[in-house]
């Protein structure tokens, strides 16, 4: 007995297809967006300060960090990946070698920006050993790592303070918008 073709092909599809599972998607890590300043400090010079809001995305490996001026106009737009860091601004689109790299060229400070998304989920940066004394649970009152000081004491009002004592003197101020 011949069965008809296409009735037959469209029967065998269908069972295939309940018996296959799409791929799983990518795993997200939810953005992070607010507003932030930071204040630079140096003896002998007047400080140096910028505010911007921000939305920030991914992780020290793969991400994206977008500025805003207050009023929404977009400033600068890093993105970063394990080969290198991008920065795109009224300049243009700038290279560097990795987010230290580029927060140098461009902040004039070492400012760990590959630790942000970790410290303003509340937690160790695994890039960096915690401070002497601290442990993971300890980090979300008062933490440090490397001359980095992490305050999540406000973090339930939305606020994460960032600090470095020595000089020069560096503080990121960021109020976190509620997701």
């Amino acid at each position: 007995m011949k069965l008809p073709w296409r009735p037959v092909a469209i029967l065998l599809a269908a069972a295939l297809a309940g018996c296959a599972t799409p791929p799983p998607e990518p795993v997200q890590q939810q953005s992070l967006s607010g507003r932030l300043s930071l204040r630079v400090e140096r003896p002998g010079e007047a400080p140096r300060s910028m505010a911007a809001n921000f939305e920030l995305e991914g992780d020290a490996q793969r991400g994206r960090l977008l500025l805003d001026t207050p009023i929404g106009t977009r400033v600068a737009e890093a993105r970063w990946a394990p080969d290198g860091a991008w920065l795109k601004s009224e300049r243009g689109t700038e290279s560097f070698a990795d987010l230290d790299a580029l927060a140098t060229g461009t902040l004039g400070e070492p400012v760990p920006l590959a630790a942000l998304p970790d410290w303003l989920r509340g937690r160790p940066w695994a890039g960096a050993p915690v401070a002497t004394g601290a442990t993971e649970s300890l980090f979300v009152q008062r933490h440090g790592q490397q001359d980095w000081q992490v305050s999540l004491l406000e973090r339930a009002a939305g606020w994460v303070l960032i600090t470095r004592v020595p000089p020069p003197a560096v503080s990121l101020r960021i109020k976190l918008d509620e997701h």
